[in-house]
């Protein structure tokens, strides 16, 4: 049995997956937005508030606010969006997770709430200074995307969406939802839920058709092919997919180190990863090499 797919647009979905990198400052090396941008927006904020963000241990609860803006009453923008999260009722908030969940958190409304108070702050003093190119870019993909849900197979739509993720049909998954983030790029965030999966695709901003710097898909792939560890590792994937313990075994390459290349060559697009339930493989994607040559050839015309 196959799975439907859906795509959803809200700034409010940008708004919390931006504060969610702020929160696990760990992935900002993987992601295009670099290690100076923590510094360059901890700055916008009080010591109150840093040290709020430093005392979280865990931004589960963050992920249900994907599935609270999916079924938002009000999401045309944050500040719309924050005041409906904030009227919430306990009953409310409970109704909505309640049929995605195998059982709720404890306290989970008031994970809900407390997060809803961080959030109004990143919103007044992040999110709202942002340039609003960023959002028209991302409603545009939203509804390029949203014209092929009806004219595509849904996991080749997931896969051209996400440059990669193969997910396979499995026992429950009955819904994907698209949505298109900028910060998160090159990478993809999803987030499994009961018969629900969201996914939070990266999308990359038009580049400036003046400037004398290569594209940044060309220099992804140039950085990621320029390691002999991680050729080795697409030679490892390249026959057929392989698990990520199958990828440590034969690499003889320690887990971390096994981690971090395939973050590079999955960044690149050299990587696709194929999702079956709780299981992820990886193997190599041709298309990449002629994106490549493409881009090579472009940039150098």
């Amino acid at each position: 049995m196959s799975y439907s797919v859906q795509t959803d647009f809200s700034p409010a979905y940008e708004l919390v997956g931006s504060f969610i990198i702020f929160c696990k400052k760990k992935w900002i090396k993987h992601l295009d937005i670099g290690s100076d941008w923590t510094k360059r927006t901890e700055a916008k904020f009080d010591q109150a508030f840093l040290e709020a963000v430093e005392r979280i241990q865990s931004t589960q609860a963050l992920d249900y606010f994907y599935l609270l803006t999916w079924h938002a009453i009000e999401k045309s923008d944050t500040r719309k969006y924050l005041r409906w999260l904030s009227a919430l009722t306990d009953e409310e908030i409970t109704g909505l997770l309640r049929p995605y969940l195998d059982e709720l958190p404890d306290e989970l409304c008031q994970q809900v709430r407390y997060f809803t108070t961080l959030l109004e702050q990143w919103n007044t003093s992040y999110y709202t200074l942002l340039d609003k190119d960023m959002v028209l870019a991302l409603h545009h993909d939203y509804q390029l995307k949203s014209v092929l849900t009806s004219k595509m197979d849904p996991p080749k739509l997931v896969e051209l969406a996400t440059s990669g993720v193969i997910l396979e049909p499995s026992d429950g998954l009955h819904t994907v939802v698209l949505v298109p983030t900028v910060h998160f790029r090159p990478l993809n965030y999803y987030m499994n839920f009961k018969g629900v999966m969201m996914v939070h695709y990266a999308l990359d901003m038009p580049e400036a058709a003046d400037t004398e710097a290569p594209p940044i898909h060309l220099t992804r792939i140039t950085r990621a092919l320029s390691d002999p560890s991680r050729l080795q590792l697409l030679r490892c994937i390249v026959s057929e997919p392989k698990s990520f313990s199958e990828v440590v075994q034969e690499s003889k390459l320690s887990k971390g180190t096994v981690h971090h290349h395939m973050m590079m060559l999955r960044a690149a697009g050299l990587v696709r990863i194929h999702i079956h339930g709780l299981q992820e493989r990886f193997s190599f994607r041709t298309e990449g090499i002629s994106e490549l040559k493409g881009f090579l050839e472009y940039y150098l015309a």
